[in-house]
């Protein structure tokens, strides 16, 4: 099962013309497009020092193949569709363990390979002022089934000076999990839910300058935990005692994400100014700052793009590392995606355009450290570092 985090690393960072939701002009695209991303995204290994056995382990290492094209139909619809491909391999943190003072990690007892199939088909009805958007689509992993699908309406102002979009999603999920080196799952088939709405809105301060601000609900049910997750428990005095149990987290969870972003043109010198922040909070006690900010620059030869980011995160409520007391509820979990850290990633990006073709290039690096500890006083070694580079082309047929 590729993890959730990748897929929102990569879904975030490689999205193709025409797919995305969010506020768009209410005019038909000129031409029909077709576009490709090819993306190598890598994990930094496993430190021997953070391994228990001492070795250096290969982390994921994915390849990512998107295909996308948009066709016009008539004078206001479109209809576009994608297909995803990611091949995964590598090894993946199966639990954390107490040496000494330390915190080690166990891998998962062999090593993961896992190929991803995601499709999905759009289409969109344009009007003299506002756009109507559908999308369906499927996830298919060897363990894992997404079937998900979002309507997206865009209104714009007369004045073409502000714009509002809000919409729905859904996603049912199926996850089966696999035996891992002979250990047998701990269920045949589990499932989740997860709906969505969002609203944002779009203004022009003046003619170089625009503000957006937006807001998105969501809410999952089901089995929200990883099944290819332990956790290790000390409620024995003598630290060299502990046993494992399995990753175990509430069966609802329910969050906001809040974003507020300007952009501004500086005519003299032709760069694009953009300042991002977005808030996110979650009952599962999860609270999150995210604080971007990128210059981009046009020219006729093309856009050259550079942006800095910074994240904050706390903690789960039922997260530790290993865990020293028991719970009264029962969760338990010693995911690092659930764990209080900073990251900090830049990139920078390339479009060059030649007749109807356009070259991108993406680059991107991530780095990330322990904020802070909960009741067991050890930070988590299995946080990620990664870097990602992606190649692509768009074509506009005339």
């Amino acid at each position: 099962m590729i993890e959730d985090a990748l897929k929102k690393l990569t879904a975030s960072a490689l999205l193709l013309p025409g797919l995305s939701g969010g506020l768009e002009a209410a005019v038909i695209p000129d031409s029909d497009t077709f576009s490709l991303r090819a993306t190598q995204y890598q994990e930094d290994n496993i430190k021997s020092e953070d391994n228990l056995i001492g070795t250096d382990v290969d982390r994921y290492d994915i390849q990512v193949l998107q295909l996308a094209g948009m066709k016009r139909l008539h004078a206001n619809r479109t209809i576009s569709a994608r297909l995803a491909i990611d091949a995964m391999t590598g090894a993946s943190p199966w639990f954390i363990t107490r040496d000494g003072d330390e915190a080690k990690i166990v891998t998962s007892p062999s090593k993961i390979e896992d190929t991803r199939y995601d499709f999905a088909f759009s289409t969109t009805r344009y009007e003299d002022r506002f756009t109507n958007s559908f999308s369906i689509g499927a996830s298919n992993e060897d363990d894992y089934l997404a079937i998900f699908g979002s309507w997206n309406h865009t209104l714009e102002a007369e004045s073409k000076q502000q714009s509002t979009s809000f919409g729905l999603d859904f996603s049912y999920d199926t996850i089966s999990p696999e035996s891992v080196a002979g250990i047998d799952p701990i269920f045949n088939e589990e499932t989740k839910n997860s709906f969505g709405a969002f609203l944002n809105g779009a203004f022009d301060i003046n003619p170089t300058t625009r503000f957006l601000v937006g807001g998105r609900v969501s809410h999952s049910s089901g089995y929200l935990s990883d099944p290819y997750k332990l956790v290790t428990q000390y409620f024995d005095l003598d630290p060299t005692i502990f046993t494992t149990i399995n990753d175990e987290r509430p069966e609802e969870r329910t969050s906001i994400l809040s974003t507020f972003e300007i952009r501004k043109h500086w005519v003299s010198t032709g760069l694009t100014t953009h300042l991002d922040y977005r808030f996110f909070d979650d009952d599962w006690g999860i609270q999150s700052h995210t604080v971007t900010a990128r210059v981009a620059y046009s020219s006729d030869w093309g856009q050259w793009s550079h942006y800095i980011r910074s994240y904050q995160q706390d903690a789960a409520n039922f997260y530790d590392t290993v865990h020293v007391i028991e719970r009264e509820d029962g969760f338990y979990s010693s995911d690092y995606r659930l764990s209080a850290f900073d990251a900090t990633s830049f990139g920078t990006s390339l479009v060059v355009p030649v007749k109807n073709w356009k070259t991108v290039i993406d680059v991107e690096f991530y780095d990330t450290k322990s904020s802070e500890v909960g009741l067991s006083g050890l930070e988590n070694p299995a946080l990620i570092e990664f870097w990602r580079v992606t190649l692509g082309f768009d074509y506009a047929f005339e």
